[in-house]
């Protein structure tokens, strides 16, 4: 998932939620892969931009292998379904349900600076890999200007003995590690 930047009017950006796979039949209907867990982020009536235009789902059923197949108001052909293959569905970020304390969306974690406790600064996080036990978060090393420096990502399990806070506001990670991990 793509972290969001600051708009010029200082809103956040827009956030992808599922990525276009490919047309269904020859009435506009698109198989869409969805990045959350969450089907009602793309109901009918959901307002989302493809390709920056605003776009009103209109239908929304469960597809074959996992997918969603998804109707917009103005794609009604087989040609224009087609052409938004590959495309990802985005949202505004304030339009997001609030989570639970303790549960972030990846747009806040990556980009992050990752610190250990003592100080240490290990990185910041590029990626989120999920397991399906924990999430774990790739953290590409600081690098101090030592061009010498060819130090190897740093994987870091999303639990709590590890990751002890987490500052969305000032984007800051601050973990624990377990012996030999660095």
């Amino acid at each position: 998932m793509t972290t969001p930047s600051m708009g010029d009017n200082g809103e956040s950006d827009r956030i992808p939620v599922a990525r276009v796979r490919k047309p269904v039949g020859y009435d506009g209907s698109l198989a869409v892969t969805l990045y959350s867990g969450d089907p009602d982020r793309i109901s009918p009536g959901s307002v989302v931009y493809v390709r920056g235009s605003e776009e009103t789902i209109t239908a929304a059923r469960p597809g074959a292998r996992g997918s969603t197949v998804v109707r917009l108001e103005s794609v009604t052909t087989f040609e224009q379904a087609d052409s938004l293959r590959d495309a990802e569905f985005e949202v505004n970020a304030q339009d997001l349900p609030e989570s639970p304390p303790g549960v972030y969306y990846h747009f806040q974690i990556i980009g992050a600076m990752v610190h250990t406790v003592d100080g240490k600064v290990l990185g910041q996080v590029r990626e989120i890999l999920e397991t399906g036990g924990n999430d774990v978060y790739v953290v590409a090393p600081h690098n101090d200007g030592n061009a010498q420096d060819s130090a190897k990502d740093v994987l870091i399990p999303a639990i709590s003995d590890v990751v002890l806070s987490i500052d969305v506001d000032a984007g800051i990670i601050t973990v624990d590690p377990p012996d030999g991990l660095l």
